[in-house]
């Protein structure tokens, strides 16, 4: 169960001890039930047995990070290496991931006195400042990208900074497809070789599979390989071997640097910290060796095996087909038993068939090894008629333990086997599948023609996706000076849309309907550049302005309601307010038009 990513706690353990000790009638339900003095006697009686304390791990991470998913990736990634001529060219194999840094640190382990329960001063809580880090299989590594909350880029955050490092702003501090195409074509290309193809490894995070970011890697040689969906614990470089150091590293110096200051640390001060510890972090060892875990380069599947994917087992959705034989072999103390009974199960087959063979034989013996084997014979079967008898079996006393035997070990393993199948049945529910991106660039190469028209067609029925998508990069293609504001939330970008909407709710607007006399109808008033008042029936236009909007409303820059009337005489419209002095009309009161008015007058 610890192998699948349930295990037991201590008092899960003694409870199942108990219960267990009661089904071997070694205990009663009435009895007191086992102590954690039990649990710690058994675990020395049990060397291979121990406490700790696992790793968090999502469950989308463990289904998805089982071995059909991992072996199409790297079937994906030999086919490109191979098209591509970089299965020997590690200087052209990159990955570039995405690093959220705080500076409110983690506390490390530190010395202190017996009698003393320590605490460590922090900074609090702050906004995320996000690292687009990258590097190469051969060990280099590019300058960092920052990404910091705001509105306007400061110079000043980019105090202490190494050589080479860009930041930029967005709204939230986190990175999007607009940075993400700025990263590439003004930091990216400034650094990779311009000649020939480049691989280039990437999670399925929405910031990177943008139409446009794919088809302009296309235009400039850049091959993009996607990671499967939810295993960039085990398969992406930087996160298995260089952001474990760094986010270390960046805690040790947060832990240093404020004990230096009369104040908690600013966002002023991360660059710096984050610069030295992404430059350890991220040195040539690290990457290299990163590379190799991952089975990159040098180029192998083998590391498949030594994978942790022993939880995406609890997943299987066919766990009903499966006999509880088949769980059996997931638990060493079952196969254990099931060997032993098969073992001695076929050595009693053996023993009996030589015996008859023996019989069948006992032509080509002697007389007196004839007699002496019938006496033998004889006796034998007497006992085992007795001994039929007494115990109704067709078995051998022999035979009848080891059955027994396997009985018992079969029972007992039943009893833990029974919690398995019952965890796998219910994770092995089948969920309906849904139709999202990822399912469709998930370890895939997505600079290949038929995944981008894949991506495309995706894109495509998502109701402005591809839009805003593009335009979007476009901008940022456009802009890629340091320190420029190219945040998502721009005060452009929000006006246009603001004046999208209003255009919108305008055009919309409905026509005087049929009402009873005297009954007031409330309508959107019409831009007067959308629609010209020659274009307007004149059955539309009102008695008195001959207008269909007033001439009030045309001139204002504010939304207004405009109230209509119906004379009860003429049938014509009028507007309210502006031609005539009635302001309001309500149910049941009588209404006419000025014309008609002077008439009745």
């Amino acid at each position: 169960m610890a192998q699948l990513g349930y295990g037991y706690n201590r008092q899960e353990v003694v409870d199942i001890a108990t219960d267990y000790a009661v089904m071997l009638d070694k205990k009663t339900k009435n009895d007191k039930p086992l102590t954690l003095i039990w649990f710690y006697g058994m675990l020395g009686r049990w060397p291979d047995l121990k406490v700790v304390k696992p790793r968090a791990l999502e469950v989308a991470r463990a289904k998805a990070a089982n071995k059909e998913n991992i072996t199409k990736y790297f079937n994906e990634l030999e086919k490109a290496l191979l098209k591509y001529d970089l299965m020997d060219k590690p200087h052209l194999i990159y990955n570039v991931d995405e690093k959220g840094v705080t500076i409110n640190h983690n506390p490390s382990k530190g010395g202190s006195g017996v009698e003393t329960s320590p605490q460590e001063v922090t900074s609090g809580k702050g906004d995320t400042v996000t690292i687009l880090g990258c590097g190469n299989a051969i060990g280099n590594a590019l300058p960092p990208y920052f990404v910091f909350p705001g509105q306007r880029m400061n110079d000043q955050l980019l105090e202490g900074s190494t050589q080479g490092t860009v930041g930029t702003v967005s709204k939230t501090g986190w990175s999007n497809s607009e940075l993400f195409m700025d990263f590439l074509s003004n930091h990216f290309k400034i650094f990779v070789p311009g000649n020939g193809h480049v691989m280039l490894l990437l999670d399925g995070h929405k910031s990177h599979v943008a139409v446009s970011t794919i088809e302009w890697a296309r235009r400039h040689n850049i091959v993009i390989q996607f990671l499967p969906a939810h295993t960039s614990h085990l398969l992406q470089p930087l996160d298995v071997g260089c952001y474990g150091p760094l986010q270390n590293i960046y805690n040790s110096l947060c832990h240093r640097t404020i004990r230096t200051k009369q104040c908690a640390l600013t966002r002023y001060e991360v660059c710096s910290m984050a610069c030295k510890a992404y430059g350890n972090a991220l040195s040539v060892s690290n990457l290299q060796s990163a590379f190799r875990k991952t089975g990159i380069y040098p180029f192998t599947k083998d590391n498949i095996n030594d994978l942790p994917l022993t939880p995406s087992e609890a997943f299987v959705s066919d766990i009903e087909n499966h006999p509880e034989n088949t769980v059996l072999e997931t638990v060493e103390v079952v196969n254990s038993a099931v060997v032993v009974r098969e073992t001695e199960n076929d050595r009693l087959v053996s023993e009996r068939e030589e015996v008859e063979s023996d019989k069948e034989n006992v032509g080509v013996m002697s007389e007196g090894e004839i007699c002496l084997e019938v006496a033998r014979s004889v006796v034998s079967d007497r006992e085992e008629v007795e001994s039929d008898k007494e115990n109704d079996s067709v078995v051998s006393v022999s035979g009848r333990m080891i059955d027994e035997v396997g009985r018992h070990e079969g029972s007992k393993s039943d009893f833990f086997v029974k919690k398995v199948v019952a965890m796998k049945r219910i994770k092995g529910e089948k969920k309906k599948k849904r139709n999202v991106l990822s399912r469709v660039i998930s370890g895939k190469t997505v600079t290949e023609d038929d995944v981008l028209e894949r991506v495309k067609e995706h894109v495509s029925k998502i109701p402005g996706k591809k839009a805003s998508d593009s335009s979007v990069n476009k901008s940022c293609a456009k802009s890629g000076k340091k320190g420029q504001n190219r945040s998502v939330g721009c005060k452009r970008k929000r006006e246009q849309e603001k004046k999208k909407i209003v255009k919108c709710s305008k055009s919309d607007s409905q026509k005087p309907g049929t009402s009873g006399v005297g009954k007031c109808v409330s309508e959107w008033a019409i831009d007067s550049e959308s629609e010209s008042e020659s274009d307007i029936r004149e059955d539309e236009k009102l008695c008195v302005c001959k207008k269909f909007v007033p001439e009030q409303v045309k001139q204002s820059s504010s939304l207004i309601f405009t109230k209509w009337a119906q004379c009860e005489k003429c049938e014509r419209w009028v507007h309210l307010i502006y031609c005539t002095k009635v302001r309001i009309i309500r149910r049941g009161d009588s209404f006419m038009c000025v014309f008609c008015k002077k008439d009745v007058d």
